[in-house]
């Protein structure tokens, strides 16, 4: 089922009018107050659905700074769990399997389904069935949306004795109940909030649970951010961690820590790193120490061994650090639109909105005397294709060149990557559900393609949808052969235009800045790369800008003169 992460920016609008600024919101509700928002939760906390009125009262109770909101949130973030997992999910999964038979039955009557005409009685049935799955899918997501806000109201929690709460009975409780994981991040990111004396032993013990991959991330991520000396060795044993998410975050935390001691700890960990996290470790072994050895641990090693005790000896403030080289040379590479990644675990996001139809320009190409027939969009010079006019990728429309190049990158793929493949328009659409990514095997590449070959372009633009389904692969999956466990670190992130509502109406600016910065809070725990391609003159390179720039990824515009 598709996750809170992909629900529209619009989902916690009435709650952040409700819950304002921190600083802004009243220390208590007064009595007649907190009565109603008390028996208004404990009501609907019982009920399915009604996701915008349970918001609201949420909203009420986020603005009540104290252990008795605090314990109610528990409970009904508890309740919304029991009611997701259990009842509703047995449900939906009774009335999918009605559908499902439905279809069966309808393809057979009709060549192609849905057919243009459908007999006024079949059509009536199929509506029936139909309709009853959407009322308890929206059930199933308005759950969603309701942990969603009291995960907001939980950041906002500063009072002692609410904080004690959560630390010492709060958060056990959740994290007993199935499903809970997001939920679990949500009370956590209110404790990463608080002062450090209060929540050190707790963060400290949730940076080495191995068990609970998320918590130990932000954990992580608190100790690099905050620049917390006493958790260092808990970074040490991040570098050593399964997921390779972990490891990515342990690696940024070592410099933000600067410790010099973590040196030794880097190059350990850069054997069993290879793609992205390679690089990333040599870029922060660059930094700590000025040396450059383009990402060969044996050699790293070898410099330990002969010289890293005078460095260390040696080493102080201004001396070792180095300026962060652009790019590392070498690697098993993927490119898109020219964009180059050492990546091994991406996924594309393309736009197919309406007006991908319109034609392609090819004024972004030089002239060659040698051009593919029809118009062009994009293309690097360095790689794709053989021959003269290499760069240029053909199509008669900005959505036949863009499936063109994808093909292409996703063709050239070395059978070490693993990918998914994201198209967004009106709603967003999956070759694999994550959190699946697939080797670049010829099998996959082939299916892949054959996949999006047969999309069209048509609707809106839902660019923030497709972005949060993208983090969506940014979750642990399966083991590979090492045993470590892998997820997206790199998003290829394609539009020709600007966000849009559901309806097709510019994204209003005050949605666009909530929608932006949901998403980059979202992705503090991936650190997932987004490189940005803008199509046409149309694109808005101020927001694609922004997402390169704030996640370590390029921006490239193409066919814009």
């Amino acid at each position: 089922m598709p996750r809170i992460l992909s629900l529209l920016p619009a989902l916690a609008a009435c709650l952040l009018l409700a819950l304002a600024a921190g600083s802004a919101r009243s220390e208590t509700l007064d009595d007649a107050a907190w009565k109603k928002a008390r028996k208004d939760a404990r009501r609907l906390m019982k009920q399915p659905g009604q996701r915008f009125t349970k918001q609201r009262v949420i909203g009420a109770l986020g603005m009540d700074d104290s252990r008795r909101a605090t314990e109610l949130m528990v409970q009904w973030t508890l309740r919304s769990l029991r009611l997701q997992q259990g009842e509703l999910t047995k449900e939906l999964a009774k009335r999918k399997e009605k559908l499902d038979k439905l279809e069966k039955i309808l393809r057979k009557a009709y060549d192609k389904f849905p057919p243009p005409t459908m007999r006024v009685d079949d059509k009536r049935t199929w509506d029936l069935v139909k309709g009853a799955y959407r009322e308890v899918f929206d059930q199933y997501e308005a759950e969603n949306g309701v942990r969603y806000s009291l995960g907001e109201a939980f950041r906002t929690v500063r009072d002692p004795a609410a904080v004690t709460y959560l630390i010492d009975e709060g958060l056990p409780a959740v994290q007993k109940a199935k499903g809970s994981e997001e939920a679990q991040v949500a009370i956590a990111k209110c404790l990463v909030e608080q002062p450090k004396a209060r929540v050190l032993a707790l963060l400290l013990a949730m940076a080495v649970d191995a068990k609970r991959v998320k918590l130990r991330m932000l954990a992580l991520h608190w100790i690099g951010q905050n620049k917390h000396a006493e958790g260092f060795d808990a970074l040490v044993q991040g570098l050593g961690a399964k997921e390779v998410a972990v490891r990515r975050i342990a690696v940024h935390g070592m410099q933000q820590l600067d410790d010099k001691r973590g040196v030794k700890a880097l190059i350990d960990s850069m054997a069993k790193a290879d793609g992205l996290l390679n690089a990333e470790i040599d870029d922060v072994l660059h930094w700590f120490t000025g040396k450059s050895f383009e990402g060969s641990a044996a050699v790293w090693k070898r410099w330990w061994k002969n010289e890293g005790a005078a460095w260390l000896a040696a080493a102080d403030e201004g001396e070792r650090h180095e300026r962060k080289r652009e790019a590392l040379p070498g690697g098993t590479r993927v490119r898109f639109y020219g964009i180059p990644t050492e990546s091994k675990h991406i996924v594309f996001v393309l736009d197919r909105s309406g007006s991908m139809k319109n034609k392609a320009s090819d004024k972004s190409i030089a002239e060659k005397k040698k051009k593919p027939k029809g118009p062009v969009t994009g293309g690097d010079g360095k790689g794709h294709g053989k021959g003269k006019g290499r760069e240029a990728i053909a199509g008669d429309t900005k959505m036949e060149v863009a499936k063109n190049q994808l093909a292409l990158s996703i063709k050239q793929l070395d059978r070490k990557v693993k990918f998914g493949v994201v198209f967004y328009s009106d709603n967003v659409k999956v070759w694999r559900e994550p959190p699946e990514l697939l080797d670049a095997s010829k099998p996959n590449k082939a299916s892949s393609t054959e996949w999006f070959t047969k999309l069209e372009a048509q609707g809106p633009t839902l660019m923030f949808p497709a972005l949060m389904k993208a983090l969506e692969y940014a979750d642990t999956v399966g083991q590979d052969k090492k045993k470590q466990r892998t997820g997206a670190n790199t998003i290829f992130l394609l539009s020709d235009g600007s966000p849009t509502t559901a309806g097709g109406q510019v994204l209003p600016a005050a949605e666009l800045e909530q929608a932006i910065a949901e998403f980059l809070e979202a992705n503090k725990l991936y650190r997932c790369v987004v490189h940005t391609i803008g199509i046409g003159p149309g694109h808005n390179s101020s927001i694609l800008r922004r997402i390169a720039a704030a996640t370590g990824g390029q921006y490239k515009a193409v066919g814009t003169n």
